[in-house]
């Protein structure tokens, strides 16, 4: 889609510049000398805002190198990913990075991988005819490993995408801010956030687990604790996590 946009835009403006031409080359235009008539016709000028217009949409197009989508709570939610796809399909991304971890058991293998949801979130992504090549898989066991662990393998990107409700994005917010003031993210690394819908239990728990990331990253993120917390263990479970 966002390359059918694109091939629409240069062929609009080549159409306003081919109307621009062959009116001024009507009007006695002469190369390397100037224009005979300076009185602009009105397909002129229409043509002249028409190329215009189109190169300044263009222009302002946004760009991402990666946009990174994580996974929640663990249960196949497609919320986040169907607005990659949105995202995918009116932007220029480089690639989509799926962030999360797969359960492992005892022997160190992993288990249930269909029904996990960083599969849910890439069989999505397929389904929006977004290819294999243009999506990649980090691991990372809760907010703070999405960011450490997806930064490890995006190495040089100027601008960074993440998707998630509008209280993880805070939490994912200050851990990029901490990381960037640590050397861990370049300081010239963007970050766009972009919402997808919140639900009231996201709401509650997203206020409750920024607390706690407030506190873990205290002393910065090399310093953090990693040794789980038992009370906001009740919590997450309190609210599905």
């Amino acid at each position: 889609m966002r390359r059918v946009k694109e091939s629409f835009v240069l062929f609009a403006i080549s159409i306003g510049l081919f109307i621009l031409g062959s009116s001024l080359g009507s009007n006695g235009a002469v190369i390397g000398i100037g224009i005979k008539d300076t009185n602009f016709s009105f397909i002129q000028i229409l043509s002249l805002i028409f190329f215009m217009g189109f190169l300044l949409v263009f222009s302002s197009k946004k760009t991402l190198d990666v946009l990174i989508v994580p996974t929640g709570d663990g249960i196949q939610n497609p919320k986040r990913a169907k607005k990659a796809i949105e995202e995918w399909d009116k932007d220029e991304i480089g690639k989509i990075m799926i962030s999360g971890r797969v359960d492992k058991n005892s022997e160190n293998k992993i288990k249930n991988l269909r029904n996990s949801e960083r599969y849910s979130i890439y069989k999505t992504l397929r389904e929006g005819k977004i290819k294999p090549y243009e999506i990649s898989i980090s691991g990372g066991k809760d907010s703070v490993e999405n960011i450490l662990y997806s930064f490890d393998k995006i190495k040089n990107v100027k601008s960074v995408g993440i998707i998630s409700y509008p209280e993880h994005l805070k939490r994912f917010e200050y851990i990029f801010k901490k990381a960037k003031k640590e050397g861990i993210i370049s300081k010239d690394t963007e970050l766009m956030e972009i919402p997808t819908e919140q639900s009231l239990k996201e709401y509650f728990y997203g206020k409750v687990a920024n607390l706690r990331e407030y506190w873990v990253l205290r002393n910065g993120i090399k310093n953090r604790s990693k040794k789980e917390n038992i009370l906001f263990k009740y919590v997450k479970k309190f609210f599905g996590g």
